[in-house]
């Protein structure tokens, strides 16, 4: 009887000081690795793009469009702007995003967080706008082939590199600005198409005129077809074009001495085109002068061509 009360006694006692022990704020229980409750781990974390859903499936290239057919007349030094679309997905874990022209000082970098917050987002694409300048009056530059590289940079890395196939010619006015009177308002910039196989666009430009006689738009000249010659360039072809009062839409064979009309250009797209830089030589006749101008500049971008 006295043997079980003092190993009673005992026990009771060594359940008091395990019970001090672990209330003391000198000494804490570690929990076994093997079971961390309630324990944040920390590793290094690898992004992976989201699967795409089946309407996202179409927007997976790495860039839109994935070649680019044009032509440009253009005025000596005149900023010229060209964009392409790279996926988000494709450029998201960079630090920055570099385009240039190979064989050219033409160069244009952004860092990828400005880019992501800061420019147009369309279906998953980002618009990365670049920029051209060509100062030679009379000069026909071209630039062709696989000239046109997308850049990734991670610090002073580069990790990821993309061409695009470009067959792109300007032709350098020996004319200035200031020597053409007139004044040009809103035109179409750009044309963002999702329908496959042959297509076509309507360039819109606004049109005052501020010479002191009328004017007569005579050709609207896109000459691609005769300056590229190998590989054959596709047929993008000028249909027809038309001059039209800007009030009363009813079309108009002269513009009158400070008077606004509207020129609109159809354009046709064959189906294995998705990209086009549209520049085009509007020729113009004040009185019996003829004057070749440069007009407004236009993209055309077929996406659904950029699908996987």
């Amino acid at each position: 009887m006295k043997k079980r009360l003092f190993l009673f006694i005992i026990l009771i006692l060594a359940g008091i000081v395990i019970f001090a022990f672990q209330k003391s704020p000198d000494n804490k229980t570690v929990p076994s690795k093997e079971t961390p409750p309630n324990e944040t781990t920390y590793s290094p974390v690898t992004i992976t793009p989201e699967a795409p859903s089946s309407a996202e499936k179409k927007s997976l290239k790495p860039i839109c469009p994935d070649s680019i057919w044009g032509y440009g007349y253009v005025y000596p030094n005149e900023t010229l702007i060209l964009a392409v679309y790279p996926s988000i997905n494709y450029i998201k874990n960079s630090s920055l995003v570099q385009v240039y022209i190979s064989g050219t000082n033409f160069t244009t970098t952004y860092h990828t967080s400005v880019l992501l917050e800061m420019g147009e987002i369309i279906k998953g694409r980002v618009s990365l706008p670049f920029h051209l300048e060509f100062s030679s009056p009379g000069k026909l530059i071209g630039i062709t082939g696989d000239a046109l590289l997308l850049q990734l940079w991670r610090g002073r890395a580069i990790i990821k590199e993309k061409s695009v196939p470009v067959w792109l010619y300007f032709h350098v006015a020996s004319i200035k600005p200031d020597e053409v009177h007139l004044k040009f308002g809103n035109y179409t910039s750009r044309y963002i198409s999702f329908k496959e196989g042959p297509d076509a666009f309507i360039y819109e430009v606004t049109i005052t005129n501020l010479y002191s006689k009328p004017i007569v738009i005579e050709n609207v000249s896109f000459p691609l077809s005769e300056i590229q010659v190998y590989p054959k360039p596709p047929d993008i072809e000028v249909r027809k074009f038309r001059l039209v009062d800007s009030m009363s839409k009813k079309e108009i064979h002269k513009l009158l001495p400070n008077s606004t009309g509207i020129l609109e250009v159809s354009v046709e797209v064959p189906a294995n085109v998705s990209g086009i830089y549209f520049k085009p030589k509007l020729i113009i006749r004040v009185g019996t002068e003829r004057i070749a101008v440069p007009g407004p500049p236009m993209e055309y971008i077929r996406f659904a061509e950029c699908d996987e």
